[in-house]
């Protein structure tokens, strides 16, 4: 189903099998709705793709497996860049990549299951302010979130999962602005005691060189700056979260 220049979709409950083709390539629409659908057994380049030039794209609450090509794929086409765009508490595995944003400015991805990718969970190009949080990526082959193109800027990537990829991040051009951890302070409960600080995201079996940069000021406002470098064993666990046990979804 291919629309353009429409307002106010929405496609819902819906179950899907079985398909060789995409399912839906919405251009120049604003107000799209995609939320609890179940689609599988497909083989297309995609299953919701396109996007070119849309706004308030809410992609929520779907079961996408088991696929030859991609699952979500924004697209940006002369300079048709689609924005405010939420995908969020969607189940998808057995893909290629999970989700695509190209061109896309201010997009929430929040707490979405990617798993078995054959390329990558997340694929990043060309956006802006973009949020990732509270995302588990696991077994996906070339990693689990990757960045290319000539800019991206303004990212946030907290408190997400990587578990079992071949690489967490991978990064083919230059980023402005982007940050792996969250900006505020977060409250977390740690071995039943309640803490406050800035959070990252869990990688396991983490390990490799890493570089601490440590700024001391005092009251007449001169600075020390001091960087070390610091080697993160294969035995050890990144200390910055726990791993989340267990994932919730609507149906």
């Amino acid at each position: 189903m291919k629309i353009s220049n429409s307002k106010d979709l929405l496609i819902a409950d819906n179950t899907v099998y079985n398909i060789n083709g995409w399912l839906f390539w919405p251009t120049k629409c604003e107000g799209i709705v995609i939320r609890n659908n179940t689609v599988a057994n497909a083989s297309a380049s995609w299953i919701f793709g396109g996007f070119e030039g849309c706004k308030r794209v809410r992609i929520e609450d779907n079961r996408i497996y088991n696929l030859t090509g991609d699952a979500i794929k924004f697209l940006t086409r002369e300079d048709l860049h689609s924005e405010n765009v939420g995908i969020e508490d969607n189940l998808i595995y057995n893909c290629s990549t999970a989700l695509t944003l190209s061109g896309v400015r201010n997009a929430w991805i929040i707490n979405n299951v990617f798993s078995n990718c054959t390329y990558r969970a997340i694929e990043i190009i060309n956006s802006e302010d973009i949020e990732i949080n509270s995302n588990r990526m696991i077994n996906c082959g070339l990693g689990g979130i990757g960045f290319s193109g000539s800019e991206n800027k303004n990212v946030i990537i907290s408190l997400n999962d990587y578990i079992n990829n071949n690489r967490s991040i991978g990064i083919y051009s230059g980023l402005n602005n982007v940050h792996f951890n969250s900006t505020k302070p977060v409250t977390y409960v740690y071995n039943g005691r309640t803490f406050m600080n800035y959070l990252g995201n869990y990688y396991s079996n983490y390990n490799g060189t890493d570089t601490i940069t440590v700024t001391t000021i005092d009251d007449d406002g001169a600075t020390v700056q001091k960087t070390s470098q610091i080697t993160i064993n294969a035995v050890n666990d990144a200390p910055i979260i726990e791993v989340q046990t267990t994932a919730s979804l609507n149906e």
